[in-house]
């Protein structure tokens, strides 16, 4: 696998650099912080619908109209309506008092479009071996490609944790993978089914199979490559493995997996039935000769948040963490780690 200085490194975290580096990213939030919004990173809270584009920054669309040469990042645009509760965000009576995902948070957005458009990014999009700091143990790690290729046979999965009403991660990145499996709380879920719905049409690069939107797979009908999208139940405060059992049969066809969560870890109260959930799902798929990776997502809002979930995530669960060290996300209040 080819090996670029033109990408992210990752920054090995163990339990004796976990205060140093956060102490590095809060003061990378300092250095930037007359260009970042202050805020709790909701897109934007006074708007009942939002339209948001998912497209190449201006500068790469010009480069790649005045040069007739292959391109580097993908040129897909995708344009989402998002419509989000903001009453039920502050609602005591929705969900059980968990309303996040209700409205559409910062993190998402901008993680698609570092994923598909940064140059930085590429490792994710297609894989290769990543720098690792601080680690004497290894000097690089081979990064699974998240974007797949159509009849590679490496079949590939991504399930997301909280997902939320928008659905912007299912269909843009159904368009790349065979399996997408979305899960978020009960109260969550039917207006993710319908939001889905509603994007179909963007999801334009395979035939999409799915029994929870009622779509099913006509084999005689198209030769195209196709993508199994589901839409489960997954709480992680009564998260049991046991019981789990059409979930895991999804995902066990794959033989990679990506978990993705963003912007889930907001308050310490989550942090540990997230933690729970997400090593049991990991140990899991490892269990049954898969390989497996997560990628988690964070706004940087308090500083012991982080930290409880940074010790807890290494010292508790024994989790190998890793920052993604990138000079977009490092002027950013986003932050980034690869398990």
């Amino acid at each position: 696998m080819r090996k670029s200085s033109m990408v992210f490194h990752l920054q090995y975290i163990n339990e004796e650099t976990i205060h140093e580096h956060i102490l590095e990213r809060y003061i990378d939030l300092g250095s930037h912080s007359d260009d970042l919004k202050q805020d709790l990173g909701t897109f934007n809270k006074n708007e009942h619908l939002l339209e948001i584009d998912i497209e190449p920054p201006a500068a790469v669309k010009k480069l790649k109209k005045r040069k007739n040469k292959p391109r580097q990042v993908p040129s897909d645009r995708y344009n989402f309506v998002i419509e989000q509760s903001i009453t039920s965000l502050f609602s005591s009576r929705d969900n059980s008092n968990s309303t996040t995902g209700y409205v559409l948070w910062s993190t998402t957005p901008f993680f698609l479009k570092w994923l598909l458009y940064d140059k930085n990014a590429e490792p994710l999009r297609s894989g290769g071996d990543v720098e690792i700091l601080n680690d004497p143990k290894r000097q690089c790690l081979n990064i699974s490609p998240l974007l797949s290729k159509p009849n590679s046979g490496d079949s590939m999965c991504v399930l997301e944790l909280g997902t939320g009403v928008s659905g912007m991660l299912p269909i843009v990145l159904s368009n790349y993978v065979d399996t997408f499996v979305c899960t978020d709380q009960k109260g969550i879920l039917n207006k993710l089914k319908f939001k889905l719905q509603e994007n179909l049409l963007q999801l334009n690069k395979r035939k999409c199979i799915s029994k929870s939107l009622g779509l099913h797979d006509d084999e005689l009908e198209s030769t195209s490559p196709k993508v199994k999208l589901e839409i489960m139940l997954l709480d992680w405060e009564n998260f049991k493995l046991k019981s789990s059992g059409i979930l895991l049969d999804t995902l066990t066809t794959a033989k990679r997996i990506h978990i993705i969560a963003m912007d889930v870890i907001y308050n310490e109260y989550l942090i540990n039935p997230f933690l729970n959930t997400l090593s049991q799902l990991m140990e899991y798929f490892q269990g049954h000769d898969m390989e497996v990776h997560a990628l988690i997502g964070i706004h940087l809002r308090s500083e012991c948040v982080l930290t409880e979930f940074l010790e807890k995530a290494i010292i508790e669960y024994e989790l190998p963490v890793y920052h993604v060290s990138d000079s977009t996300l490092k002027c950013t209040r986003f932050s980034l780690y690869y398990l």
